[in-house]
């Protein structure tokens, strides 16, 4: 649990938080051990949930809590171990330290846990060394405030506050920076400045393609920097593939063949990720991703299931049970689509997408489509949608509504939904909503439209045409055989 500063001391707030994460980290490296990951903690944080309310939440049997208080230039760290069933304590130690010695102070903390959880669980840990290492003190406490400004960014997105929240980004980047000149090899600071990069390239409420562009190759310069240090750093492969794929994505590649390259080096950097940690787990969730537009949809679904197994507390685990879901409806496996969804719904209530995906449930020829229902999750999922985003996502849920018209059968009515659904390339860039009407038309069996906007979706999208046989979702399915489809795309392609 994250540990508490004593006394009022805000100033020391961020060294709790730090040492608290370093533990988290230091014990997670413990193969013996199952820790659940700073995400996972980090909502009961400043609460007075109760211990046996905690265990039952993330499921774990021990505790270890604590609290941290200055005095002259000596920091006092109180740690216990906690029975999480019964709240009672097991083991408590009070540690001391000049804070200076900040690092010192981290490996007294990390043995004596380890000591109380030999007693607990009677067989050896050992704690290892931390790949997140540096010797500068003075850089490890500006990382620190760095990472408290990130941790405010969140709340003013949802507010819709763009504005301040790129500004707080500023702040976080100039404290990085910071970082990284205190202690120039230390890859960590450097390679947070790339993600930072990566944040803002997505706060963009428009798709204005050189602001994308520059924030990107922003990031990629600071990732070149951090592999020029330590070129199996994973942090810093996954950094640079999730660049390369954004690249990719937003075709922002001058050529065909410079976007086909982009998609191979992207898949190379985050597979290189996860070979060197294979509990990197945000690493899989971007490659699942990934796989999806190369249209490897059975992979894809197992790389998602390797980001929730090695942490189903991920900051982005709401995208990782996304994928489990999409995959699963690409699969057309019903069974795997409800649990997902449902599985979304339960943990991230305020997220759109676990509203919106009970839409796209009635796409499935299993489901009987609930029309009334339909109607009703589509102002549920409008009102959850970001302020800045409500006017495209309402068009994009009436076109999910469409399809599942077009489930039920009442083709007029889909028609008419679908084309007062439409946007022009000005609020629907990457036209969207025009491979999601081609979906309403193939339901339908309106072919000669279906390829008619989709010849328009690949036209503003030609990394996404596909020229392979790897197809395995079914949104399309009956478009094949069609010789103006096969002429269209070469050989069948899928919903990305």
């Amino acid at each position: 649990m994250y540990f508490e500063s004593r006394g009022g001391q805000d100033s020391i707030g961020y060294v709790a938080d730090g040492l608290t994460e370093a533990l988290i980290h230091e014990l997670s490296q413990v193969p013996t051990l199952q820790v659940i990951s700073r995400n996972g903690v980090s909502p009961f944080k400043k609460t007075n949930v109760a211990a046996d309310s905690v265990a039952r939440a993330l499921k774990v049997g021990t505790l270890v809590t604590g609290d941290i208080a200055q005095s002259g230039d000596r920091l006092r760290v109180n740690v216990s171990l906690i029975n999480a069933s019964s709240g009672t304590e097991i083991a408590s130690k009070t540690l001391e330290r000049p804070r200076q010695e900040i690092f010192a102070l981290q490996d007294d903390l990390a043995k004596e846990v380890a000591v109380f959880l030999r007693q607990r669980l009677g067989q050896e840990v050992e704690v290892q060394r931390s790949r997140e290492r540096t010797t500068s003190a003075p850089a490890w406490e500006l990382l620190q405030k760095a990472e408290q400004e990130v941790r405010g960014v969140e709340p003013l997105v949802t507010a819709g506050d763009v504005a301040a929240a790129t500004r707080q980004l500023e702040r976080a980047d100039t404290l990085f920076s910071q970082a990284e000149a205190a202690d120039p090899k230390w890859v960590m600071p450097i390679t947070e400045r790339g993600w930072l990069a990566y944040r803002e390239a997505r706060l963009s409420g428009s798709f204005d393609k050189t602001y994308y562009a520059e924030r990107i190759a922003r990031g990629l310069g600071h990732a070149g920097r951090a592999l020029s240090l330590q070129p199996n750093d994973p942090d810093a492969l996954e950094l640079r593939g999730t660049l390369r794929y954004l690249r990719w994505l937003l075709n922002l590649a001058p050529d065909g063949s410079e976007a086909a390259q982009l998609l191979v080096d992207a898949e190379k950097d985050l597979r290189a990720s996860v070979a060197a940690n294979s509990s990197q787990a945000s690493a899989w969730t971007t490659l699942s991703h990934l796989l999806i537009n190369k249209l490897e949809t059975a992979e894809a679904k197992l790389a998602a299931l390797r980001a929730y197994d090695a942490d189903p507390y991920l900051a982005k685990a709401n995208l990782t049970v996304w994928r489990l879901f999409s995959t699963s409806l690409d699969l057309e496996d019903g069974v795997e689509a409800n649990h997902w969804c449902a599985e979304g719904q339960r943990r991230f209530p305020t997220d759109p997408r676990f509203t919106e995906c009970q839409i796209w449930l009635f796409a499935l020829k299993s489901q009987k489509p609930d029309i009334d229902k339909a109607w009703k999750l589509l102002a549920e999922y409008v009102r959850l949608s970001p302020p800045n985003q409500r006017d495209f996502l309402r068009l994009r849920g009436q076109m999910l509504v469409a399809i599942a018209l077009a489930r039920a059968g009442l083709a007029d009515s889909a028609k008419a939904v679908a084309v007062r659904s439409r946007a022009d390339a000005n609020l629907d860039p990457p036209r969207e909503l025009v491979s999601y009407e081609a979906i309403v038309r193939t339901i339908l069996g309106d072919k000669g439209e279906a390829i008619r906007l989709l010849g328009l979706y690949y036209a503003t999208n030609p990394q996404q045409r596909s020229s392979t046989d790897k197809d395995e979702s079914w949104w399309y399915r009956d478009l094949k055989g069609d010789p103006r489809y096969e002429a269209l795309v070469g050989t069948p392609a899928g919903r990305r």
